[in-house]
């Protein structure tokens, strides 16, 4: 047993002496652009090398700021930043371990006493570097902002001739060289002001050779910036470009590029430049330029143009077109909203109407210089009708429409003895003055148009032989016109073509004549789908029978239809809608609304 105990006695000797392992570093201030108190720890111990299989060596740095210790396994090179100048007593403990038995090979500790300087002055400042990778010559430098400070400037002298100002700037060296940079820091909020200067010499390489990124803001239109690439362009070489506008969106054009923008604002539009060799399609440069755009917010308008017939009477500068903005309510009637006259330049009105809510709109447009009756530009509804009903609807949502061109329309010249003219009246019979009434052919085709007088009368002259239809139009009422109208030359005068105005209709005066006589007949079902009948209470004679749409166009015409027992009405081919039944016999006529489902 005793020779055993000696063995192993002399076995662990021997080891001892086989497994040396000293702790050793050193401790370098090393200021960043995080702090001036960063201190860069080198560990320097040594060890018996190379270790036996299943040894290793594990060491830790205590910094002595009752921060956390750092452990590696081998030697390294670490950072620790202190929150305040001092003096502390860092420690390196080393120990070698073997792994497979568990045992403590050998261990050492090393201490050093670490001095921690603060700024020299309050307002002391380094600043960091970092030179672009794709040496195209752009170097960014960022100052500290030393703690406990207030309203710090910092100014730049770059080496090459140009300056800048900033915490945080990017400056680009046309040309590969060794630059001093300075760097200035003022606390102006300090009394008195801090002043401190630092410098470092920077190494740039610049292969671009003037390929430097650059754009030209062209205009801007409210919400909408047009932006054009003015890099440099060299022969054998392409360009890519890619355009950041600063609000998630993104575009590859190449030269010219245009935006809008949701929002009012200032963005910054980032344009990144490839210059390309056309042959081995290597990138020989890449730069990129930033820079703020502000944008309004997006226009909101609703425009056109108003066309007249150049065919017509011979207009000037001087003649000007009134044109109504409506829009449709609730109830889906039009209400006027506004209106704005402009001068005519070549027989063509701009309009536009800004800042109108979303909605739906229609626009109306007429002359207010020269003839306001005749065959010419009679008022027109957008696109290019003559009735409300048939008007194009603008669906506006708070954003620029353009286009919404009117044009006008107009009629035909007569010359012949023809007169056709009546009244307007409401239903106490008084005349109701300045309504549009529309003279049509028997194609429903605009020959004039003219306006009630004061007394609600209306006329129209020198017509030719022909049939034509009476049409009084005003915005929100249904018209029954009065159609047939002959004029022969025998009977070249028709008169005393009289219209009622309800609360929402026009339509022909109930006579009450011999013929057709009101309740003497009755429409049914009302409404209808696929077939209606009108039954005669009375009989006898006949009847002409006219089917007409809320715009005045005739649908469907029966003629010379007896007045006995019932009348089939086959309306399957018409669409769902609000139509009007004219029942006439000689110059008596009755009118009764029908609705179609």
């Amino acid at each position: 047993m005793k020779k055993i105990l000696t063995f192993f006695a002399a076995l662990l000797t021997i080891y001892s002496a086989d497994a040396q392992c000293s702790a050793g570093f050193s401790a370098t201030q090393t200021p960043v652009s995080a702090s001036l108190q960063n201190v860069n720890f080198l560990t320097g111990a040594t060890w018996n090398t190379p270790l036996p299989t299943g040894n290793a060596a594990f060491l830790t740095m205590v910094f002595g700021d009752g921060s956390a210790n750092y452990t590696s396994q081998g030697n390294y090179t670490t950072n620790h930043i202190y929150a305040t100048p001092g003096t502390y007593y860092a420690k390196l403990a080393i120990s070698v371990i073997d792994t497979i038995h568990g045992l403590l090979v050998c261990t050492d500790t090393a201490d050093k006493q670490v001095t921690v300087t603060g700024p020299a002055t309050p307002c002391q400042s380094i600043f960091s570097t970092a030179i672009d990778a794709s040496n195209n010559g752009d170097v960014q430098f960022v100052a500290s902002n030393p703690s406990g400070t207030q309203n710090m400037h910092y100014s730049w002298i770059y080496g090459d001739g140009y300056t800048g100002t900033g915490a945080n700037v990017t400056h680009n060296y046309t040309s590969t060289g060794t630059y001093t940079v300075t760097l200035t820091a003022i606390d102006s909020a300090s009394n008195p002001a801090c002043v401190y200067t630092v410098s470092n010499v920077i190494q740039v390489i610049n292969t671009c050779g003037g390929h430097i990124a650059n754009y030209n803001v062209v205009s801007i239109s409210y919400s909408t910036a047009n932006i054009n690439n003015t890099s440099a362009t060299f022969q054998g070489q392409s360009l890519e470009t890619h355009w950041d506008f600063g609000d998630g969106a993104t575009s590859n054009a190449t030269f010219a590029v245009t935006h809008a923008y949701a929002a009012a604002g200032t963005y910054n539009v980032k344009m990144t430049v490839k210059w390309i060799d056309i042959n081995s399609l290597n990138i020989i440069c890449m730069d990129s330029t930033t820079n703020p755009v502000t944008v309004l917010a997006p226009q909101n308008i609703i425009s056109g143009n108003v066309v007249f017939d150049s065919l017509g009477t011979p207009l000037g500068n001087i003649d000007t077109a009134q044109v109504w903005l409506y829009k449709k309510d609730a109830s889906g009637l039009y209400q006027a909203v506004d209106s704005q006259k402009n001068n005519l330049n070549n027989y063509v009105a701009y309009y536009g109407f800004q800042n109108q809510p979303s909605g739906t709109y229609i626009v109306r447009a007429k002359r207010t210089t020269g003839a306001q009756t005749g065959m010419d530009d009679a008022p027109t509804y957008y696109s290019a009708s003559l009735y409300w009903s048939q008007a194009t609807d603008i669906v506006h949502t708070g954003v620029t429409i353009t286009g919404k061109d009117i044009i006008m329309q107009s009629g035909t010249m007569t010359l012949g003895p023809g007169t056709i003219s009546g009244t307007v009246a409401d239903v106490n019979g008084n005349g109701v003055a300045n309504i549009l009434v529309l003279l049509r052919d028997i194609n429903n085709q605009l020959m004039k148009y003219t306006y009630t007088d004061a007394n609600g009368n209306y006329s129209f002259g020198t017509l030719f032989v022909g049939v034509y239809s009476v049409y009084p139009e005003l915005l929100n009422y249904v018209t029954t016109p009065i159609s047939n109208v002959m004029i022969t030359s025998s009977s070249n005068s028709q008169t005393g073509l009289v219209f009622t105005q309800t609360t929402n209709e026009i339509k022909p005066k109930e006579t009450g004549v011999a013929g057709v006589v009101k309740n003497n007949f009755v429409v049914y079902p009302n409404p209808a789908k696929n077939m209606t009948f009108i039954r005669w209470e009375q009989t006898g004679g006949a009847a002409d029978i006219t089917v007409t749409d809320v715009a005045g166009r005739v649908v469907k015409e029966l003629k010379n239809i007896p007045m006995t027992g019932t009348t089939e009405l086959n309306v399957a081919a018409l669409q769902s809608g609000l139509y009007f039944v004219k029942i006439q016999t000689g110059t008596t006529q009755q009118t009764v609304k029908i609705s179609i489902l």
